[in-house]
């Protein structure tokens, strides 16, 4: 190895965006670093990409470099990764617009920073003075979590509706085959998103706060989820709760992270979600939400379709878990 080459570091997120036309152009740059956009497996929709002159292999590297990216069909999704020197802290800022189409208002695009920390958040650029984006909806200062009904699909049993308890049992192997989250209590604009992957498929279906996700009496198992809040002010919300493959102990859910079995073929058995308001915070928006183009999951580099298991952790919440529900 060559020691005299600097060490690189790599952030990557995932960029959920509906059909219509967008650029995407790098806002502020940092020397060194570039950014690179590619499309991902997950989301049902088709990407094409059209770089601007001067860019190569859709890679951004100085201000106004810009990629246009179109979206047909379905959502689509995008592979946002940065590469830049270890330890650096300045910032690149990526910029997301929708171009204007019909029913749609332009200006207000999202400026996305990669902060060196992959929790990091930078400020949020308002767009055009025309269009303003509008200020984060404030969360209740009250940390009571919010009322969550899952209803799912169970072998065996059909249709169950829940609220803030587990859908399906934990210390079971019946699989649950579909299901729909809905939340009360939500401002305007932050929306729950989650995601299924179907037996028999290799790309996540994708679903909004409501949708049913997954399928009903075709036999079909559940092979991995994930969970997102997103728009202004979901940053004042905190999303946890617990997945249960089938013969593995709970995995804690994080928020836009791909949870799974060890192996990826463990079906799903139970899921718990919870939704907590934090204290009313002064610091802005995360500058990846944009509730009318832009859905982000924070995701890091080395998450694929599955979550490292962590038995240690995942025993305790468990045995936590179980004594809950025997009371």
């Amino acid at each position: 190895m060559d020691s005299s080459q600097p060490a690189i570091e790599v952030s990557s997120k995932i960029a959920y965006l509906q059909p219509g036309m967008y650029i995407i152009r790098l806002a502020s740059e940092a020397p060194g670093n570039v950014i690179t956009l590619n499309p991902t497996p997950v989301g049902r929709g088709t990407v094409d990409f059209f770089p601007g002159d001067g860019v190569v292999r859709n890679t951004l590297a100085k201000v106004g470099d810009c990629v246009i990216v179109r979206v047909k069909a379905a959502v689509g999704s995008l592979l946002l990764t940065e590469f830049h020197k270890a330890g650096q802290q300045q910032q690149m800022k990526l910029k997301i617009d929708r171009v204007a189409t019909e029913g749609f208002e332009a200006g207000g695009g999202a400026q996305t920073a990669f902060p060196s920390t992959v929790r990091g958040a930078a400020g949020r650029d308002t767009g055009t003075a025309a269009a303003p984006t509008a200020a984060p909806t404030a969360a209740p200062a009250a940390a009571t979590e919010l009322p969550v009904r899952q209803l799912g699909h169970i072998e065996g049993v059909g249709d169950t509706i829940v609220e803030n308890d587990w859908l399906g049992d934990p210390d079971g192997d019946a699989r649950i085959e579909g299901f729909a989250v809905n939340v009360k209590g939500l401002p305007a604009g932050v929306s729950l998103n989650y995601g299924a992957l179907i037996e028999g498929t290799r790309r996540y279906a994708a679903a909004v706060a409501g949708q049913f996700v997954g399928t009903r009496q075709k036999a079909k198992s559940l092979l991995g989820v994930v969970f997102d809040l997103t728009g202004p002010g979901a940053e004042q919300f905190q999303l946890s709760g617990e997945v249960v493959f089938a013969g593995e102990p709970p995995l804690a859910i994080e928020p836009g992270v791909q949870l799974s079995g060890p192996s990826g073929t463990e079906h799903l058995v139970a899921l718990q979600l919870s939704i907590t308001p934090l204290a009313t915070r002064s610091t802005a928006a995360s500058a990846w939400d944009d509730p009318a183009v832009t859905r982000i999951v924070r995701q890091s580099p080395t998450v694929a379709h599955k979550a490292p298991v962590k038995p240690a952790a995942a025993k305790k919440a468990a045995a936590k878990k179980v004594s809950t529900r025997r009371k």
